[in-house]
This record gives structure tokens, C-alpha cells and sequence, in this order.
């Protein structure tokens, strides 16, 4: 596996020039599924958009268009941002039959860094938004 995590995956990213880092302020909607739909529009290159200064949630930050692009899907797969569609797709099915993989216990796994332990609202946390008006959220 090419990556431990997610931040992992970002900093790889950043390192190819393949994440933009976007400061100003934007709404949940439409702006996040606005920025959405064009950075898939960008093309074999397209970057993925990280958002840092969201109306109404204060810290939060949103990365769009991670698998947006064939470069950052072929580095989601530990390949150069430039292989090809045909690399990809021969990349993929040569781990097929090792799918899922093994399983690794950790003590303290980063999805545990925040532990809620109360009844929440996700819509008071979490800045929601929609891709299209059928998305489901």
C-alpha cells in the first residue's frame, strides 16, 4: 500500500504539484460542489483543491477532486502522475486477487484522534454540500 493515510496521500500530492490550496472564503453551497465539478473538468492533470476558509465552520477544511484526474489517480495507486490509462487500469487488476488485503490491528489509529461521545448534529460540524442538485450529500 502506497500510503499509511490520507495526509499522507495529501502531502504526495502537494510534493507533484497536484494540490492547490485555496484561502479565500466559500460557502458550503453551492461554492464546494461549484469548485467540484470544475476541477473534474480539468483535464488528465487536473489538481485536487484543498478548502480552508469555509462560512460557518471556523477550522474545518474540505479536499475536493482527489481521484478527480488520471495523474492523481495513478499516484493514488503509487504509480508516476504520468501513466497511462492502460498502466492504471493493468496496475488495478494485478492487485485484484489481493483485494482486501491484509489486516493491521493498531493501537492508536488516526481515525480515532476525535472521539465523539455525545448526541451531535453532522450539519453544525461537518460543511455539507452537494455536487449536483441529485447528490445525496
Amino acid at each position: 500500500m502506497p500510503y499509511q493515510d490520507l495526509r499522507a496521500f495529501l502531502s504526495c500530492l502537494e510534493a507533484e504539484g497536484q494540490l492547490v490550496r485555496y484561502h479565500r472564503l466559500v460557502q458550503p453551497s453551492p461554492d464546494i460542489g461549484c469548485i467540484s465539478q470544475a476541477v473534474t473538468g480539468m483535464g488528465h492533470f487536473g489538481p485536487a483543491v484543498m478548502l480552508d476558509n469555509i462560512a460557518g465552520y471556523k477550522g474545518s477544511r474540505v479536499v475536493v477532486g482527489i481521484h478527480g484526474s488520471w495523474a492523481n489517480h495513478a499516484l493514488a495507486l503509487g504509480l508516476h502522475k504520468e501513466a497511462t490509462i492502460k498502466e492504471q487500469f493493468h496496475a488495478v487488476c494485478g492487485r485484484w486477487g489481493g483485494y482486501p488485503g491484509r489486516v493491521e490491528y493498531r493501537e492508536d489509529p488516526l481515525c480515532q484522534e476525535v472521539v465523539v461521545d455525545h448526541a451531535i448534529n453532522l450539519y453544525e460540524l461537518l460543511p455539507l454540500y452537494r455536487i449536483n442538485r441529485l447528490d445525496g450529500g
